[in-house]
């Protein structure tokens, strides 16, 4: 696995991360935020 892979793996790793424990956070207003935005912008929505 190259480095760019490797590192891609992690970001998205660490945006499923993100997004599971806003969900799980009990603060709605967090709860219903929407990532998408940046699963796009950094091009992994695709692996999401």
């Amino acid at each position: 696995m190259t480095k760019a892979k490797a590192g891609r793996a992690k970001v998205v790793e660490l945006l499923k991360y993100i997004e599971n424990m806003t969900a799980k956070s009990g603060n709605d207003q967090m709860a219903d935020y929407s990532f998408a935005r940046m699963w796009d912008e950094i091009t992994v929505a695709n692996l999401r």
